[in-house]
């Protein structure tokens, strides 16, 4: 069995592994530069894919036991262009589940780890033995950036999202969206990419002022806050560098379409772990695990980028009011054509980051 194993960062990914190890007696050390866990977000509400209305069973696979963190579904979406504003239903309600503070998922997952003996270091800089990097954009790259506020007072029901796609705000495939927060109070965040990220907050407030139903929702409401962040997408070459495996966002691992980065945090730390307990191949492990997931992820960045809002539109042209949707049925499918089309775009956008030097 190996000795003590340290590791950077406490975030999801961090979090994850460290879990993962001491559940086998494993001595670990996990090193933070912040004060504490979670430390470095402001308290806000993302979604956790993959999971169902029920995270349980999502993250007893990955041997989590997360308590206390606030979570909520949504299973209904109101759903905008720049042309219409759809209010339907989803097939698989979204779970979102707060990040940052003490009832933040990194906070329940720092309880589970501190039962299990594992030790933090808050306050401190890279350590001269590292075994885990688990930093999130250790690279510095930003390859898109959020802006967004809270309001406390909104005409807005406590069983939606919204989600719009509009180029004149969210360039060229992304999105802005609100959901509810906390007792009486709404998101409302911008995301954009990274050419169009030092104008984010003037995109956000663009559609503040112009946006209808945001109009309509924001009316009379009271600002309460608000929320910024970048992020980092990456596909590396390797995630093993010197010995160090790369977890999380440190490594790149991150949804190429939307920015969910969640997932890919919690199970790239148990895969560094079960590769570390059983002396298996990371490099090939991931690949096995996450690259078919991020080639359709940058497949469909690909097309999004090209076409922008155009496409959404045409995806959303054959729905109404008070229609299901089942946004998995917008993947590729798994045949022949499928497949090959995935490759293909996949391969066009790896092209066009080296042409542009952002995706």
């Amino acid at each position: 069995m190996p000795g003590q194993i340290r590791i950077l960062g406490a975030g999801l990914s961090g979090l994850s592994c460290a879990i993962n190890l001491a559940q086998k007696k494993i001595d670990v050390e996990v090193v933070e530069r912040c004060g504490g866990v979670g430390a470095h977000i402001k308290p806000n509400q993302q979604r956790l894919r993959y999971a169902g209305e029920n995270a349980g069973d999502y993250f007893n696979c990955l041997n989590l036991n997360p308590e206390g963190y606030e979570s909520r579904v949504i299973p209904n979406f109101y759903l905008a262009t720049r042309y219409r504003l759809l209010d339907v239903k989803t097939a698989h309600p979204a779970l979102l589940v707060t990040r940052g503070g003490e009832k933040s998922l990194e906070y329940a997952l720092y309880r589970q780890a501190i039962k299990l003996g594992v030790k933090f270091k808050f306050n401190h800089e890279k350590p001269a033995k590292l075994d885990v990097n688990a930093t999130g954009a250790a690279s510095g790259e930003i390859s898109g950036a959020a802006y967004g506020e809270t309001y406390a007072g909104a005409d807005f029901p406590a069983d939606h999202g919204f989600v719009m796609y509009d180029d004149r705000y969210s360039p060229r495939g992304w999105y802005l969206y609100i959901t509810p927060h906390g007792e009486d109070e709404v998101e409302v965040i911008n995301c954009v990419s990274q050419p169009h990220s030092k104008n984010v907050k003037k995109l956000y407030q663009k559609a503040l002022r112009e946006q209808p139903f945001i109009k309509k929702t924001l009316r009379g409401a009271e600002k309460t806050g608000s929320i910024a962040g970048v992020g980092h997408i990456g596909l590396p070459k390797k995630a093993t560098v010197d010995g160090v495996l790369h977890v999380g966002e440190a490594a790149g691992f991150q949804d190429a379409t939307r920015g969910y980065g969640m997932n890919y945090a919690l199970e790239s730390g148990k895969l560094a772990a079960d590769c570390i307990l059983g002396g298996r191949d990371y490099e090939k492990l991931w690949r096995q695990m996450f690259l078919p997931r991020m080639k359709r992820d940058f497949a469909k960045r690909f097309v999004t980028s090209i076409m922008g809002d155009r496409i959404i539109r045409f995806m959303l042209r054959r729905y109404r009011d008070a229609d299901t949707i089942d946004f998995t049925s917008f993947n590729p499918q798994e045949n022949f054509i499928g497949k090959l089309l995935t490759e293909t775009f996949y391969r066009l956008e790896v092209v066009k980051k080296k042409a542009t030097g952002y995706w």
